[in-house]
């Protein structure tokens, strides 16, 4: 809000190019979430949803190995996105707002790894429980 994206018009946003760099960014988001929190998973009883136990699971990889293909997943991801970034479409008039625009999405990405990597909440052992209980 402080950089007046709003007033980037909904086509813009609209636009595939666009759409695929706001994808890759959740994407990279999701593998540090499931790379970081994947200590605390292995010992949590019950199924986890976790990138490197399903990679495990689907091609037979040991622990390690499937960690790495991870890894590879999240890096092919952040290759794309630097590609798109030095390829953005013609936006005419927006077009600086617009590349400002993906550097911040860049920002953010790097800011909530921070956040992963400096927070307790992922540290084998701690468990966040959920505030709200099924059915209210």
């Amino acid at each position: 809000m402080q950089k007046e994206y709003r007033q980037i018009p909904d086509e813009i946003f609209d636009d595939p190019h666009i759409k695929r760099l706001q994808t890759i960014c959740c994407l990279m988001i999701s593998i540090h979430n499931d790379i970081i929190s994947l200590p605390k998973e292995i010992h949590r009883e019950g199924d986890t949803v976790n990138l490197i136990k399903v990679l495990q699971q689907e091609y037979k990889l040991p622990i390690q190995e499937a960690y790495m293909k991870a890894l590879e997943i999240h890096d092919n991801y952040l290759k794309e996105f630097f590609i798109l970034q030095d390829h953005l479409p013609q936006f005419d008039k927006w077009q600086d707002l617009v590349l400002e625009y993906i550097q911040d999405l860049g920002v953010m990405v790097t800011g909530v790894y921070a956040w992963h990597t400096n927070t307790i909440r992922y540290l084998n052992g701690n468990y966040v429980k959920g505030e709200y209980k099924t059915g209210q």
